[in-house]
């Protein structure tokens, strides 16, 4: 009796299938999503909210700007 072997790469190739069809990438990309938009959430809130961090950012881009050149391409 032959026997059929399959390859590793079909094996991947079925298993990917599968999960395709039951839907598993989309449900790990909106789950992704939704952990990134509660990271950003909390990152706000620990700095202190928007306006902090607005605050925080034109602080930072002003000390940035006396800074020698040389020493950003170290």
């Amino acid at each position: 009796m032959a026997q059929t072997v399959l390859s590793s790469s079909i094996k991947e190739q079925i298993v990917c299938n599968a999960l395709a069809k039951a839907g598993i990438p989309n449900r790990k990309a909106a789950l992704r999503a939704a952990r990134v938009a509660w990271a950003e959430r909390v990152r706000l809130q620990a700095i202190g909210g928007a306006e902090v961090e607005a605050e925080i950012r034109k602080n930072l881009k002003k000390k940035l700007k006396h800074l020698p050149l040389n020493f950003l391409r170290r």
